[in-house]
């Protein structure tokens, strides 16, 4: 059984893995085998940030977090300019 706090988080890294990162490992030419190992990677620095966030009680603008996550994620995405 899963712990209350991770319930229904699988939908989510799922989502995020096939939807962005699988597609940032292909492009960036990341073995097949070594893809796994490398979405964990990402994945844990993206939990961790969002932890910081949230224990500095969210003070960073949510859209400035998603731009700060998505860069880390793929060099190539540009922060969204208002």
């Amino acid at each position: 059984m899963k712990n209350g706090h991770t319930i229904g988080m699988d939908r989510y890294t799922d989502a995020l893995k096939k939807d962005i990162l699988e597609p940032v490992m292909q492009r960036h030419g990341i073995a097949k085998e070594d893809t796994e190992y490398v979405i964990v990677y990402y994945l844990e620095g993206i939990l961790a940030m969002v932890n910081e966030w949230v224990r500095n009680d969210c003070k960073k603008n949510i859209g400035d977090m998603v731009d700060l996550i998505m860069m880390r994620v793929d060099s190539k995405k540009e922060p969204n300019v208002e």
